[in-house]
């Protein structure tokens, strides 16, 4: 399937980071929250950053204005029930996210695969919530998300090979390199960082090296 219009839930730093990379790379993007002050918010710090990329020559005035063009804003999910492709980027509360999920799958068209940027929360679970288990992944964009080189892919118990491969070329056309995980707690980042975490307490425990040196 191919992906042309994108939707985001949730428009702060993240999600208005994804919002951001996704209009930079061609995508005609909807993004929602649930208050015009967020969202505006959001809109300004991805205008912001566009102007910052002008003034440092990595992208020219119109190349910013065509991004910028290419966003929309709402304050209610209605407004990505024509996407091709939503990602939800709220905080991470399993309810508050299974709820959005719940909305988008009666909102959204059958075709419509929903990605969910969580970090540590069950895919699966989420997918379960919906009658499109098979079209539900995770999609987790490292912070900060446009200049950012990789992306986390985390497959559902229930995702579908047709849903991978797609997301996995959405995620190429943003110009990330991909990493693909199972729903298993941590995921590949988290799991790793808190392995260094433990790796750290221990050198310090030890004695092996100040708190300062080992930071």
């Amino acid at each position: 399937m191919e992906i042309k219009k994108v939707g985001v839930v949730g428009c702060g730093f993240m999600g208005a980071g994804i919002v951001q990379i996704c209009a930079q790379s061609g995508y005609e993007v909807a993004v929602a929250d649930i208050s015009e002050q967020i969202l505006s918010k959001g809109i300004a710090t991805i205008e912001y950053y566009l102007s910052r990329g002008v003034e440092k020559g990595r992208m020219s005035r119109q190349d910013k204005d065509s991004t910028r063009s290419r966003i929309k804003g709402s304050i209610t999910l209605e407004a990505l029930n024509d996407r091709d492709l939503v990602i939800e980027a709220i905080p991470e509360d399993m309810e508050r996210k299974m709820e959005v999920f719940v909305q988008l799958d009666s909102i959204c068209p059958g075709h419509t695969i929903l990605c969910t940027n969580t970090s540590c929360l069950s895919v699966t679970e989420l997918a379960r919530a919906t009658s499109r288990p098979d079209r539900v992944i995770g999609t987790h964009f490292l912070s900060p998300v446009p200049p950012s080189k990789l992306l986390e892919i985390v497959r559902a118990d229930t995702t579908s090979g047709d849903t991978l491969q797609t997301v996995k070329d959405f995620g190429r056309s943003l110009g990330k390199e991909i990493l693909v995980a199972k729903d298993t707690a941590g995921f590949i980042f988290n799991y790793l960082l808190l392995a260094l975490t433990g790796a750290a307490v221990r050198l310090l425990e030890d004695g092996v090296a100040s708190a300062e040196d080992i930071g």
